[in-house]
């Protein structure tokens, strides 16, 4: 009986240890700031946010493999409130995006993939360190609603639509609402 308790008393403190590393304690950080115009090389994916990937993976490898053009940046276009709509429902845009040396390269581009300009404007803007792949769920459940109450109390109308940049040589996401 002894070993079970030690063994559950571990275990919990485990997760507990893992969550703390993971940031799920750490306080919302928000600012408003200004955006510059942003160019994504994208696929449309509809289903649940978490599966993704395969989406984001199919752009990086069209970029890099067929068009040489090596992207810094992931990033996607959450269209659709989870909470509000079901998850094999929810709408995405999701790719990299394209810097600014090798918009000569545009055309080009947009014969493999959609491409979209993402207007300057005034955003909402939180970071959260990437630590391992369980950032990339614990983020979005910490972000969202501390921007839904920064949007309440400004009294801000919110459309959502979640821009996330991952930036994965620095290790960090930046979760974009943007107000205008």
């Amino acid at each position: 009986m002894k070993i079970v308790l030690v063994f559950l008393a571990s275990l919990v403190g485990i997760v507990f240890l893992t969550l703390v590393y993971h940031g799920i304690f750490i306080s919302v950080k928000i600012s408003e700031k200004k955006m510059k115009e942003y160019t994504l090389a994208y696929e449309e994916f509809k289903g649940p946010y978490r599966n993704t990937k395969v989406a984001f993976d199919r752009v990086y490898k069209t970029l890099i493999e067929d068009l040489k053009v090596i992207p810094k940046l992931g990033a996607g276009l959450y269209l659709d409130n989870p909470s509000e709509v079901k998850p094999e429902n929810c709408r995405s845009e999701v790719g990299s995006l394209i810097e600014d040396y090798d918009l000569d390269k545009i055309e080009k581009i947009k014969e493999k993939l959609k491409v979209k300009t993402i207007k300057a404007g005034k955003a909402v803007v939180a970071e959260f360190r990437i630590k391992s792949v369980l950032s990339y769920m614990i983020g979005p459940m910490k972000i969202y609603p501390a921007f839904e109450k920064y949007f309440q109390e400004k009294g801000y109308n919110s459309t959502f639509v979640g821009f996330e940049i991952y930036d994965i040589k620095n290790s960090k996401i930046l979760y974009v609402m943007y107000i205008d």
